[in-house]
């Protein structure tokens, strides 16, 4: 299996170079790079992505998840604000907000996107990061 990741590259590679405004592919393919630790690259990627579609808010999300990897909080941050701007029910933009905003040390406001993430999601992926997010507050 460990040719997998070289596949799968090749073939978001070869929808980008038949559709190159292909958003979704370059989010595909930013995804791959960021769970091959390449975040330069998938930082890259995302922001073509984004030169296509401005207000794609999947896209903005992945790099706000990527400015957190890559320790630029502040950038984070003004991304995922733009996100719930956008799609003011997005959960995964609320939670990863109150996460960078924690880090912050801003647990007020940080506390107001875990309450509304978790309200909008049946995920329990965004109730673990809300329960670590309060374990944290609380330290």
């Amino acid at each position: 299996h460990k040719n997998q990741p070289d596949k799968a590259e090749q073939c978001y590679r070869r929808i980008l170079d038949i559709d190159p405004k292909n958003v979704a592919g370059y989010i595909s393919l930013a995804n791959l790079q960021k769970s091959l630790e390449r975040n330069d690259e998938a930082i890259n990627t995302i922001n073509i992505a984004l030169k296509f579609e401005p207000d794609n808010v999947d896209a903005l999300v992945n790099l706000a998840i990527l400015y957190t990897v890559t320790d630029k909080w502040k950038e984070s941050e003004t991304l995922l604000r733009r996100a719930i701007e956008l799609q003011p029910d997005n959960a995964e933009a609320h939670i990863n907000l109150a996460v960078v905003l924690e880090r912050e040390g801003k647990q007020i406001e940080a506390q107001k996107h875990v309450s509304k993430a978790e309200s909008l999601s049946t995920d329990g992926e965004i109730h673990i990061v809300a329960g670590a997010v309060y374990h944290r507050m609380g330290d």
